[in-house]
């Protein structure tokens, strides 16, 4: 939804891309979103993830760790 609500996507740092599993089934077009991501929000940090699979968990998560640590600093 980044050209449909551009003011939110401009301002953030991260973008997450939820529910992997079903862009397949759903015809969700990755190459386009990610395309839409990065002409409102170039800065964002992009994250795929899927709960069901676990894809792209392991790498938010560390994110999330070192978010942790820079604000308990």
């Amino acid at each position: 939804k980044p050209l449909k609500y551009p003011p939110i996507f401009h301002s953030a740092n991260v973008a997450l891309i939820t529910k992997c599993d079903l862009a397949a089934a759903t015809g969700f077009n990755r190459e386009a979103a990610l395309a839409h991501v990065q002409r409102i929000s170039h800065h964002a940090r992009v994250f795929e993830l899927s709960a069901k699979t676990g894809e792209g968990m392991a790498p938010w998560l560390e994110f999330l760790a070192q978010q942790l640590a820079v604000v308990k600093r």
